[in-house]
């Protein structure tokens, strides 16, 4: 009986593993929309980006920090927050709420396997950022991404093996 429940149990391992993974992905995914509506909210009620550092020729990515959890909050007016290259939130607006689970220790917002969410903006406001996983520019005003359970980026192409489990917004 006992190597029954074992065989039994070593069968259904796999499959709860991949369903842990799945409900893993689809909360960084949900959590990418969320951002999205945030920086979409923030775009409409001041008519620029959170963020006012131009994107460079490669990209230039921003982890979503405590500095832009605290801006998205409504509380980024704080002189001590609201720093260069965030553009600050004066009228104090709650763009997204945030989860206490879903901060790191610093106030940083992770994703479910303790990574960062990165975004990129279009601050020369022509609404086309350089995709970073190709050579190739998106016709977009912002981009939001997790590494993924792997934690790793490769630059070299979408296809590279490092990024078949990154989540993206595009």
């Amino acid at each position: 009986v006992i190597a029954i429940i074992a065989a039994l149990a070593a069968l259904l391992f796999p499959a709860i593993k991949g369903a842990m993974l799945k409900s893993e992905k689809n909360k960084a995914q949900a959590a990418i929309s969320g951002l999205a509506t945030a920086f979409r909210s923030y775009y409409t009620e001041y008519g620029k980006w959170p963020v006012n550092t131009p994107e460079p020729a490669a990209g230039f990515a921003i982890a979503v920090d405590l500095t832009m959890v605290k801006l998205l909050q409504g509380k980024g007016t704080d002189p001590a927050v609201s720093v260069v290259p965030y553009q600050g939130n004066p009228r104090n607006i709650v763009f997204l709420e945030f989860k206490a689970q879903d901060l790191n220790s610093a106030g940083a917002f992770i994703d479910p396997w303790g990574g960062s969410y990165w975004c990129t903006f279009d601050t020369d406001y022509n609404n086309q950022i350089i995709d970073p996983y190709e050579p190739k520019t998106l016709d977009v005003g912002f981009i939001v991404s997790s590494y993924g359970p792997d934690a790793q980026f490769d630059n070299t192409g979408e296809t590279s093996l490092k990024n078949k489990d990154n989540i993206k917004s595009w």
